[in-house]
């Protein structure tokens, strides 16, 4: 029984890294970083608003750009800090199905010695559970220990852990990339 018999259930996952509020976060960062992206490369800068009579000088064109990039700051912040916390609730689903896996298949040992018992009489039973609790409680308990460590750190493999990684990299790497990309220019078409 090595830490290859950990399976992770795939519904824990497949379950969505990221809660409808960091959703919601990450859709609003994704539209203020693509209109400051639009506005920044295009120039769509406004110089003056006819219906109103304003006319914008070029220190007040370069605050309007200073704003936007207030603003896109802020959403980066939102959703960082909303995503690091789902980021560690989704971890420890993990590791709470590490554990059940574990868990589960203790169970089966102990269904295995019942049935064992069922055949012979009830001592049998109670002498294997004592020679099992006396012998091997330590080396179990240490066993599982590194299991669950060793599965937590690898996390699913194959196929599993490619769409793991694709899927976190959709949600979290693009936005904060596609954000990056929005001040850098913000900055670069100020006018200086």
């Amino acid at each position: 029984m090595g830490s290859d018999d950990i399976h992770f259930p795939h519904d824990e996952f497949h379950e969505d890294l990221l809660s409808e509020r960091t959703y919601s976060d990450r859709r609003n960062l994704l539209v203020i970083a693509a209109v400051s992206l639009v506005i920044a490369k295009t120039g769509l800068l406004p110089t003056k608003i006819t219906a109103l009579g304003i006319e914008f000088s070029q220190i007040q064109q370069q605050a309007m750009l200073t704003i936007l990039a207030a603003f896109l700051a802020y959403f980066v912040a939102t959703f960082v800090v909303h995503a690091v916390a789902d980021y560690y609730a989704w971890r420890k689903k993990q590791e709470v199905a590490a554990l059940a896996s574990v868990g589960k298949r203790m169970g089966m040992q102990f269904d295995r010695l019942s049935k064992e018992s069922e055949r012979g009489s009830f001592a049998v039973l109670v002498g294997k559970l004592d020679e099992l609790d006396r012998k091997n409680e330590m080396d179990r308990r240490r066993k599982m220990y590194l299991e669950i460590t060793d599965a937590r750190q690898r996390g699913p493999k194959g196929a599993y852990g490619i769409s793991i990684w694709a899927r976190a990299t959709y949600d979290l790497a693009i936005p904060l990339l596609l954000a990056g990309v929005a001040m850098f220019e913000l900055f670069a078409a100020s006018p200086h």
